[in-house]
């Protein structure tokens, strides 16, 4: 505005302007309300049309893709103990009993303890192999990308083709930038890829069906945990994965190798031909056949043996008529004639027995036959765990598998068994359909069902920025028509193949009353044989009256029936009006999969309710009992053709469209409107600089005037007094 120009005035140029700026900034003011106020309309909008996108994600958290929450199974275990379950959507519902009598164990051993780990043990040299019972069958495979020399021809043998591997190898996937090539049994098709195979290969080679077998060599210097590393290094101790299949450690300086996969196809097996083994105190070991437990009493008759160290100490045990092993252990280390040098363990029910002097342990009966009952001998690994077998009844078939983790004894169903039965003992195991997490689905959807209500009220209720705007209006009708409304749709609740029906031996009549404009009833009885397929239907229905658009499509003024996208029979209201098929033959409506009438497509049948407000509860008594009992119609109600979830998902699209939707629409006619409006008051606002100027230059001339008139007057002043007047 600038100074003010008042002076020669004595008037408050500034304040003058200001106000009369200020009375022709009126139409800006009114604008800029206006344009709050649409803001405040298209944030309103903005949070409908989110919280109705929100609702959309909700409802079709029931269906994604082929995924229907409706099919999703699972299990529970009456004892989680001794059994874990889960089931996929495959499984079938039902009760097992099952009775597990023995746990799945890895082969474990061990060899004598030692000074230390880290110290030279000046084994011989030499070389042993380590191998699994089953010859560890595996597929092996390599990342060429990545892959060493080495890895690659320990895998393929050599470079000129399998020749090499031929007796262990009976398939190859070789996949390159040449094309993927499988179950390659013949050398000369991998020799004839190219000569640059292992230059252009990207991919991966796998062999399938590789056999394990783990050779060692020793040089004499290593270490307790040098073996345990070449064991755990060694080529080929791959299970394809990148896990091992023999695990070898390092415990309280004693080695411990084991089988990764328990069952007794996987029993370590060993071959030492140079002794090294034996050195290290795995085999060769002096023990006694295994028994049921170390507490319990032998049962062998009295007598004397004799067990002499290779440093000569020597003693005699007397052994009575009901010892157990623990007590057998406990005569040899407490006998007072042994010097430390003979140790007596228990490993895997074995009494163990260890010459700790670093020689061979002599060992005899002196009466009786004791040693010889107890089967001591010096061939003996020094197991601290046998394989075995896992062995269940499941609903009193017995049953051995390799793992306590089976996945192959019902479809869908996976078990974990962690636990051993008690004689004449059972655990049950349920597989159902999730209703826990369909109840919760259902509970979530009306959750945010109801907040869409909340803020229909927020923005349309009395003096609220949206009231008496027919839009909302449309929303809440939108949202009860495809919600609370029966669905006008009938259709099949599963996919059906397009093929006669004869192993079902369908026959009968699919009866479809509909109901008219004007209230009465349409009957269309279309018989169905056992050698019907969905075609043959079809055509049924043509032959009843009904008009094929061209597209499959089936329909008069009252129906349209065809086949879904899904594959599911499907007949629809063309009015609006109810469809009944209660007068079918039980058995077409059966084999259809499809429920009687639209009247199960109530939620109120689900303890579904509305009240007054428009807002939704739900009665969990009644929602449990329409699961348990109608489940079919329940999904049919929510995820069949033209049901709850396609009804919502398709009315919230024409709502919230980016592109087209009446929402979207409403809200970029608002954004287009304060678009409008900015250009309005921004081409006022250069009026009214130009108008302000203009006063301002009015003001500046009327005080030059004012100024003038001032000084003539001064000067006529000076004049009369000047000349004596």
């Amino acid at each position: 505005m600038g100074i003010s120009l008042g002076g020669f005035s004595g008037l408050d140029t500034d304040s003058i302007i200001q106000q009369l700026m200020y009375v022709e900034r009126a139409p800006i003011r009114r604008m800029e309300s206006k344009q709050s106020e649409i803001n405040n309309e298209i944030s309103a909008w903005q949070n409908m049309n989110t919280s109705l996108d929100t609702l959309k994600k909700q409802v079709e958290e029931f269906k994604v893709g082929t995924d229907n929450i409706f099919d999703h199974m699972t299990a529970t275990s009456s004892d989680e103990d001794i059994l874990q379950v889960s089931a996929s959507d495959s499984a079938r519902a039902g009760s097992h009993d099952l009775t597990v009598n023995q746990l799945a164990k890895n082969h474990r051993v061990a060899s004598a303890q030692q000074s230390d780990s880290t110290s030279s043990l000046t084994l011989t040299t030499g070389a042993f192999t380590i191998s699994l019972a089953n010859g560890g069958e595996y597929d092996d495979k390599v990342n060429i990308s990545t892959a060493s020399e080495t890895e690659i021809k320990s895998l393929l043998k050599s470079k000129a083709g399998l020749d090499d591997a031929t007796a262990q190898t009976t398939a190859a996937t070789i996949v390159s930038n040449q094309g993927s090539y499988t179950n390659l049994d013949s050398v000369q098709t991998i020799n004839g890829l190219s000569d640059q195979v292992f230059e252009d290969i990207k991919g991966e080679i796998m062999t399938n069906d590789q056999k394990l077998k783990l050779d060692i060599s020793i040089d004499g210097t290593e270490s307790l945990n040098d073996v345990m590393d070449k064991i755990n290094n060694a080529v080929g101790n791959d299970d394809g994965t990148g896990e091992n299949m023999i695990n070898a450690s390092v415990v309280d300086n004693t080695l411990v190798i084991e089988s990764a996969v328990s069952g007794t196809n996987n029993e370590l097996q060993f071959n030492d031909t140079d002794g090294v083994l034996k050195e290290l105190g795995v085999l060769g070991v002096t023990a006694s056949n295994q028994f049921n437990d170390s507490t319990s009493g032998l049962g062998h008759a009295n007598g004397t043996f004799n067990l002499t160290s290779s440093n000569g100490a020597s003693i005699d045990i007397t052994m009575g008529s009901n010892y157990s092993l623990e007590d057998v252990k406990e005569a040899i280390n407490n006998n007072g004639s042994n010097d430390g040098s003979i140790k007596a363990s228990i490993q895997d029910n074995k009494l163990v027995i260890d010459d700790l002097s670093g020689g061979t342990l002599s060992f005899g009966d002196t009466t009786g036959s004791v040693l010889s009952d107890l089967g001591v001998s010096t061939g003996n690994q020094r197991n601290l765990q046998s394989a075995q077998d896992a062995k269940f009844t499941l609903d009193s078939l017995s049953i051995t598998r390799s793992s306590n983790e089976i996945d192959d004894v019902l479809e869908g169903v996976s078990l974990e068994l962690s636990g051993l039965n008690e004689s004449g003992e059972t655990t049950t195991f349920t597989i159902d359909t999730a209703k826990e997490d369909i109840t919760t689905t259902i509970k979530s959807f009306v959750d945010q069902y109801n907040s869409v209500i909340g803020k229909l009220e927020k923005y349309g209720g009395k003096e609220a920025i949206l009231q008496g705007d027919s839009t909302l209006n449309s929303v809440r009708s939108m949202l009860y028509n495809s919600t609370v409304l029966p669905s006008t749709t009938i259709s099949s609740t599963e996919w059906l193949s397009n093929t006669p029906f004869d192993e079902n031996g369908t026959s009968g009549t699919l009866a479809v009353e509909a109901e008219q404009a004007d209230g009465t009833t349409a009957d269309y009885n279309i018989g169905i044989t056992d050698t019907d397929t969905l075609d043959d239907i079809l055509q049924k229905f043509q032959s009843a009256g009904l008009t094929d658009d061209g597209t499959g499509v089936y329909s008069d003024a009252n129906i349209e029936v065809y086949v879904s996208e899904d594959n599911q029979l499907t007949i629809e209201s063309k009015n609006g009006k109810s469809v009944d098929l209660s007068n079918s033959s039980s058995q077409v409506l059966s084999d259809l999969k499809m429920p009687q009438s639209f009247e199960k497509n109530t939620i109120s049948l689900l303890g579904i309710e509305v009240d007054s407000d428009g807002r939704l509860s739900v009665d969990s008594n009644k929602l449990k009992d329409a699961l348990d009992n109608n489940l079919s119609d329940v999904k049919q109600m929510f995820t069949g053709v033209n049901g709850i979830m396609d009804r919502v998902s398709d009315q919230v699209d024409l709502a919230t469209d980016n592109f087209d939707g009446y929402l979207s629409n409403r809200i970029d006619s608002l954004e287009s409107e304060v678009d409008y409006l900015d250009e309005d008051i921004e081409s006022l606002e250069r009026r009214l600089t130009i108008r302000e100027e203009g006063l301002q230059a009015q003001f500046t001339a009327m005080e030059q005037a004012i100024a003038q008139m001032q000084n003539q007057g001064s000067w006529l002043s000076s004049q009369t007094t000047s000349t004596g007047f």
